[in-house]
C-alpha cells in the first residue's frame, strides 16, 4: 500500500471566530476560517502531535473506508465545525484522515475528537455519528462511527470495520492465506420496541423476530418488494411500517 506519513491530532483547536452556525442532532456548531488554518499549521514538530509511518507496507487491502479522498465536514467535540475537507475514515485505528488545506499533507484526527461526520459522495450526503453505549442493548465502543441509514420511529445504523488478518499458510488446517490483509466487516443495528439499538441480520426472519407484533405486515411488505434480504429490503420495510 502507498505509504502515508500521518500526524495524529490529540488536541482540538482553541481559537474561535464565529462565522456560520450549523445545527445537527448532536448539537450546535460554529464554523470559522481559523479552524482549517490552524489544523493546516500542525506538523511533526508540534508537541501535541505524534508521527508514524510504514505500518501498512506489504499488506493487501487498506484500513480506509473509501478508495479516494472524499469531501466532508467534521463536527468536533469542542462544538466547532470544519467544512469542505478532503477526508477518509480509518476503520482499523478509529481515526479520520484529511488533507491539509495548506499543503495537502495527510493528517489524522482521532475519533474521540469528533462528534459527527458528513460525507458527500455521488451527489448524496452520508452521515456518520457516534452514539452512547446506553442506547444499545449490548455494550459498544463509544468512539466508533455508525452510518445513519434511516432515522425516524425506527433508526437503522450500519457499522463498518476493517479487521487485520495475518498470513496463514502453514500447517494442515491453515487458511492458505499468503499475505496479511485488511478485511471489511459490516454489521447493522435497528431500534427495537424498547427504543434500544439491537444488532440484526438483514433478513425477513430477523425483522419479524425484532417486531413480532408486525410480523404479518413485514411479510406483506417484503413480498411486495421482491427482496428477501439486504439493506434495500430493510429500508423498504421501515418506510412502510
Amino acid at each position: 500500500m502507498k505509504r502515508y506519513v500521518l500526524i495524529i491530532l490529540v488536541a482540538c483547536i482553541g481559537k474561535v471566530s464565529l462565522a456560520q452556525s450549523e445545527e445537527t442532532k448532536t448539537g450546535a456548531y460554529e464554523r470559522t476560517e481559523l479552524n482549517a488554518t490552524d489544523i493546516a499549521n500542525l506538523n511533526a514538530a508540534n508537541p501535541s502531535a505524534v508521527g508514524f509511518d510504514d505500518r501498512y507496507e506489504g499488506v493487501k487491502g487498506t484500513p480506509l473506508m473509501f478508495e479516494d479522498w472524499i469531501t466532508g465536514d467534521l463536527f468536533l467535540t469542542n462544538k466547532t465545525w470544519i467544512k469542505n475537507l478532503k477526508i477518509n475514515l480509518n476503520l482499523y485505528e478509529k481515526s479520520i484522515y484529511y488533507l491539509s488545506p495548506a499543503n495537502d499533507q495527510t493528517l489524522a484526527v482521532s475519533n474521540d475528537k469528533v462528534d459527527e461526520i458528513h460525507v458527500f459522495l455521488d451527489g448524496n450526503a452520508l452521515i456518520f455519528r457516534k452514539f452512547l453505549p446506553d442506547q444499545f442493548d449490548k455494550k459498544i465502543d463509544p468512539d466508533q462511527f455508525f452510518e445513519l441509514l434511516a432515522q425516524g420511529e425506527y433508526t437503522f445504523l450500519k457499522l463498518s470495520k476493517k479487521l487485520f488478518k495475518e498470513a496463514d499458510y502453514q500447517g494442515a488446517y491453515s487458511a492458505d492465506r499468503r499475505y496479511d490483509e485488511f478485511v471489511l466487516s459490516t454489521s447493522y443495528y435497528l431500534t427495537n420496541n424498547n427504543g434500544l439499538f439491537e444488532k440484526i441480520k438483514l433478513t425477513e426472519k430477523a425483522l419479524c423476530k425484532l417486531f413480532p407484533d408486525q410480523k404479518s405486515r413485514i411479510k406483506e411488505i417484503v413480498k411486495n418488494t421482491g427482496l428477501s434480504e439486504g439493506e434495500e429490503m430493510v429500508l423498504a420495510v421501515l418506510k412502510e411500517l
